[in-house]
């Protein structure tokens, strides 16, 4: 690791040297508070600092002091070294900000275990601000659409930020995820297919449901089939697959006209691969009468199928009706979202902490991260009433303390952090730091509280070693 040793007093310096370079540490060395303070706001800062106390220029604790008022995502571990031994003294270097303190004549083996628990602390804070690049990361992924959106009342374009007008499509692709499947309505496709429909006058000039008029579905579900989805693809066919009927959407998926389509076996349209699987799906609607649903891939596109059977007087299968809604956008919509938590989950996973988020008028829960090896339990164990087991594993005489620091961040919607032991499922007792914050959910009206339970242990055998050892003098 490596180590700023800022010591203006040369055999004091030489000493801290030779111990951490034995140990395997890669040392930097300051003569005077200044240089210090360079080296540790500078690029490729160490990540644990012992700071003598009294320094030329600039002391110690004004260095602590400098470094916390950064408000750094991932600050350095600093320890004072110093002659200083009141109990006092111990106090205010630990209220500057310094995370441990060591006193002169420093012990090696003292010295060590200081440094092992300073390396501990910072390869897990490097852990969680990791974890909080990954969480920013994801939320630039995620994109929104809001406020007023001008659209022109004639074609429907919309002027953008630079004042150029987009179509409707081009203009939510850059703003937000969604994907586009394109389908043609019942009155373009009179404009645009004339011939389709003069080949079926039964569908000219019907009621149109989108104006609300009441509509009668024709014999058999022809009409229901070319109405109602006309945005996917929807094929007739008869018992051995030729195709009966199309949707304007249908035929175009697969590269053909209505009239083109009309006339040839399904099958024939695709891989042989596919075809074999729709045929044997369809074959199967004709044996047992029912709809089967299944999930296809056809040149890279996922879609959706629904086959249902068309009866006649006798109520035997006569006919198939294919549904295929595509889903490629919300397939890689949920890969992308399933790769996210993946990373997600291994940088909590890796860390000593437990993430929460749970919603207050019902008190369920959802946790993640490392609750096995911080507690002992399974989020299992204790999700189903988290609240009360929550309070049960704290200290009792914590838990007025925790409670009334939450309370008051709750009435403020400030976050909060609170320090306080809890029991492990094995009976003893370990500290942790918990960190939250209170958010409202505008969708749902919901409240819920979100937030990390670290374990910091070591830190606080740390102080008390320090503070057993201010005792003593």
């Amino acid at each position: 690791m490596r180590i700023l040793i800022a010591e203006d007093d040369l055999t004091s310096r030489v000493l801290l040297d030779a111990v951490l370079k034995k140990a395997g540490h890669e040392v930097v060395q300051a003569v005077d508070g200044l240089e210090a303070l360079a080296i540790l706001k500078g690029p490729d800062a160490p990540k644990l600092a012992i700071l003598d106390w009294m320094m030329p220029k600039m002391d110690g604790l004004d260095i602590v002091r400098n470094i916390r008022a950064d408000q750094s995502g991932n600050p350095p571990y600093l320890i004072i070294l110093t002659t200083k031994t009141e109990k006092t003294d111990i106090i205010e270097g630990l209220n500057a900000g310094a995370n441990d303190y060591l006193s002169k004549p420093f012990d090696p083996g003292e010295l060590r275990a200081r440094i092992e628990v300073g390396r501990r602390m910072a390869e897990m804070q490097d852990k969680l601000a990791a974890n909080l690049a990954e969480l920013r990361d994801a939320l630039n992924h995620v994109k929104t659409l809001r406020g007023i959106v001008p659209i022109c009342a004639s074609c429907k374009r919309i002027r953008d930020d630079k004042g150029y007008w987009k179509q409707v499509e081009a203009y939510v692709r850059e703003r937000t995820d969604a994907q586009f499947s394109h389908g043609i309505c019942p009155e373009c496709a009179k404009k645009l297919y004339p011939d389709f429909y003069k080949a079926h006058p039964e569908l000219d000039d019907k009621p149109d449901a989108s104006r609300g008029e009441p509509v009668e579905y024709g014999s058999e579900g022809t009409l229901r089939a070319l109405i109602d989805a006309t945005h996917e693809s929807l094929v007739m066919v008869d018992r051995q697959g030729t195709v009966l009927l199309s949707n304007v959407t249908g035929a175009m998926r697969l590269g053909k006209k209505v009239d083109d389509l009309v006339g040839t076996c399904l099958y024939d349209h695709f891989p042989p691969a596919v075809a074999q699987r729709r045929k044997d799906k369809i074959d199967g609607v004709v044996k047992t009468g029912e709809t089967v649903y299944f999930e296809d891939v056809r040149d890279g596109r996922n879609f959706e199928l629904y086959c249902s059977p068309v009866l006649d007087d006798n109520g035997n299968v006569s006919r198939v009706v294919v549904f295929a809604h595509e889903t490629t956008g919300r397939k890689r919509a949920e890969e992308e979202a399933l790769a996210w938590k993946k990373r997600y989950d291994l940088v909590v996973g890796s860390s000593r902490q437990i993430v929460y988020d749970m919603t207050l008028d019902d008190n369920t829960v959802t946790l993640s991260g490392n609750l096995g090896e911080v507690l002992g339990y399974r989020a299992e164990d204790i999700e189903s009433n988290y609240f009360e087991q929550w309070k049960s594993l704290i200290k009792p005489d914590d838990l007025p303390r925790v409670l009334g620091a939450i309370k008051g961040a709750a009435r403020t919607k400030d976050p909060f952090q609170v320090e306080y032991a809890m029991r492990h499922k094995d009976g003893h007792y370990i500290n942790v730091l918990d960190k939250g914050f209170f958010f409202h959910d505008d969708a749902s009206g919901k409240e819920s509280v979100m937030g990390t339970i670290q374990e910091i242990t070591d830190r606080k055998q740390a102080e008390n070693i320090v503070a057993k050892a201010g005792d003593r003098s």
